[in-house]
């Protein structure tokens, strides 16, 4: 029978166990860079999003720059919203030419800032961000559902505002007493987006730059896209203490590629409507 430990012993085996297991952890972080996740996103799409807000924080605040004024309009002024009726074509009464104009400034901003956030990391983490699965966003809609199906192509051709948490989605609802629908947007990591807030309070985040632009909401903000239609369910959910029933259509989200792409779903939205 082995001999009992003095307490000395034991303080000091439970030292050497400590070091053992913070150097396994460190040998881990290492071989693990840029491959960690943070609530379900790798370290180094938490990264690339920091390297994004920080800029795009920088730039609101340039208020002679042209950029500056579309990213602080975005949250603050609502400079894609509410461009739409009801039926999927451009309502009456929206300046075209300059919802055009704005579009495209969105989609050279987004491109240009994607391309330097990607610049930012080393090839191990651009790797890790490459292989990050898609990232899910939604937003509440207010659609004839009865021209959705499963497999159905709808254009987005101007921005359109997101939010990382369904919760917001769904209270968003009530506060425009609308019900209607739910859109749970599927988006690979390094589409064209601008995330205008972390995806959950920054504080939480490791070395979180700026104070996002519209944290409340968990905003980001899609560029110009062409959604297919996977699947829609009835979604049952909570609100101030009553349950409620609405519907959730699943989409995924393929955005634009050139300006010339743009464009034209810009104009055939114009001249058909939001179905491809």
């Amino acid at each position: 029978m082995p001999p009992r430990m003095t307490l000395r012993q034991k303080i000091q085996r439970r030292k050497y166990q400590i070091r053992k297991i913070k150097t396994k952890k460190s040998k881990n972080l290492k071989y693990k860079k840029g491959r960690m996740m943070v609530g379900g996103f790798s370290a180094a799409f938490i990264s690339y999003i920091h390297f994004e807000i920080a800029h795009i924080r920088k730039m609101a605040n340039q208020k002679d720059n042209a950029y500056g004024f579309m990213v602080r309009a975005i949250p603050s002024g609502g400079s894609f919203t509410n461009k739409m009726d009801r039926n999927g074509k451009f309502d009456k009464d929206v300046d075209l030419d300059m919802l055009l104009k704005t579009t495209r400034m969105f989609c050279e901003y987004t491109k240009m800032l994607n391309a330097k956030a990607l610049g930012s990391l080393d090839q191990a983490s651009r790797d890790a961000l490459i292989a990050q699965p898609p990232i899910v966003l939604y937003r509440h809609v207010n659609v004839p559902v009865d021209k959705i199906a499963v497999g159905q192509r709808i254009i987005q051709p101007i921005p359109m505002s997101c939010t990382w948490n369904i919760e917001f989605a769904i209270s968003w609802m009530h506060v425009l007493h609308n019900l209607c629908c739910l859109y749970e947007i599927t988006i690979p990591a390094t589409a064209a987006f601008l995330p205008l807030s972390t995806h959950h309070d920054p504080a939480e985040l490791p070395a979180s730059p700026e104070v996002p632009l519209n944290q409340r909401q968990h905003e980001v903000a899609i560029a110009p896209c062409i959604f297919t239609v996977t699947g829609m369910r009835p979604h049952n959910y909570w609100y101030e203490s009553v349950q409620y029933n609405t519907t959730m259509f699943q989409l995924t989200a393929q955005t634009y590629t050139t300006d010339a792409e743009v464009v034209a779903n810009f104009n055939h939205v114009y001249e058909h409507g939001i179905f491809a």
